[in-house]
């Protein structure tokens, strides 16, 4: 079994037959590569945003600014710092939308002083008039894994067709493993 950051050892009814590859295939999305920055949640929220959009406008203009969103998420959060909780991007994401990366182009090094111009608000606003709706299925707390609710609530999302975003601790001993040319990582218990 993977490892979660938390202790559930499947059931017969819980057996993951959900696979949302080919459908993000079809959605024409990719992996993009963070570098080395540590904004991991707001390449993941960016990923949930452009998912919903190419469901619903099809393949075209889904190469949404991680930059601007954490740009976004700072600014509600009235922090300047790089990266953060799936929250904090989502609110940014509420109040501000998000661009295309082309106006606003992600860099290899964060910058706190870096702001969108007017142009890329704008492009923002025009993009996201209505703001697709997330919900949280489990606040972090690195004290408690999922309930069995929030995991079946986790599995009825995926079975939906919809992605799920998750942070979790990465265990010592974990090993990244290609699958359909992207990464995953695992660690066994």
């Amino acid at each position: 079994p993977v490892h979660l950051g938390f202790t559930w050892k499947p059931g017969p009814q819980s057996v993951a037959e959900v696979n949302l590859r080919p459908e993000i295939k079809k959605r024409g999305l990719h992996i993009r590569d963070q570098g080395s920055r540590g904004d991991c949640t707001v390449f993941a929220t960016t990923f949930l945003i452009e998912y919903e959009k190419a469901g619903e406008h099809g393949p075209g203009g889904r190469n949404l600014s991680e930059e601007f969103l954490n740009w976004a998420g700072n600014e509600v959060a009235g922090e300047q710092i790089d990266g953060g909780f799936f929250s904090k991007f989502i609110n940014g994401y509420d109040k501000w939308g998000v661009c295309a990366a082309k106006e606003m182009r992600y860099k290899q090094t964060y910058n706190p002083s870096e702001k969108p111009n007017k142009a890329a608000i704008a492009a923002a606003e025009k993009m996201f008039p209505k703001k697709y709706k997330f919900t949280t299925i489990k606040v972090w707390d690195n004290t408690k894994g999922m309930t069995e609710g929030e995991l079946k609530t986790t599995l009825n999302v995926l079975r939906s067709g919809h992605p799920v975003a998750t942070g979790m601790w990465w265990l010592e001993n974990f090993s990244t493993v290609t699958v359909d040319r992207s990464e995953e990582h695992t660690s066994e218990i």
